[in-house]
């Protein structure tokens, strides 16, 4: 927008002056020269603060293309986060589950997958079992919960 402005009162000021210069100067002879001189300065000022616009352009153009690897890294982080967040909230509510059903699991590690489209899959879940010997009920248990693909692992919990 200043480029423009400057363009503006430049073209002014220059045809003032071009105005003036005609009337004072007296002789009909070089006055092809001189408007053919005063037009290349006129077109000159009117050059620079475009120039001054590309610039800025290729800059703009640049700074979008960083804005867009910020925006990619962003999204990525975003979905690294709700994939945790996701994780936790399986591994919080079999948890619970496993707790109704009378298993004490000190933790439980939940492994997902988010395709393309959006849609969630479970490819693990590991259980630190007080009691490994409830195994096989606690497998049934998340596979009742999760769906049969599921693969459920059971280990020893380590104190």
């Amino acid at each position: 927008m200043n480029e423009i402005q400057l363009v503006m009162i430049s073209a002014g000021i220059l045809a003032v002056v071009m105005n003036i210069f005609e009337s004072i100067y007296p002789a009909e002879k070089y006055a092809k020269q001189m408007r053919i001189i005063f037009l290349l300065i006129f077109i000159l000022c009117l050059v620079k603060p475009l120039a001054g616009c590309i610039e800025s352009f290729s800059d703009t153009v640049e700074s979008i293309d960083v804005i867009k690897d910020n925006i990619a890294e962003s999204s990525d982080n975003s979905l690294e986060y709700f994939k945790k967040s996701v994780e936790r909230n399986i591994s919080s509510q079999m948890m619970d589950i496993l707790t109704d059903n009378g298993i004490d699991a000190k933790e439980i590690k939940t492994s997902i997958n988010i395709s393309e489209r959006g849609s969630i899959s479970i490819n693990e879940i590991t259980i630190a079992a007080e009691n490994a010997a409830q195994g096989a009920e606690i497998i049934d248990i998340v596979k009742r919960e999760t769906g049969e693909n599921t693969l459920v692992k059971i280990k020893e919990n380590e104190q």
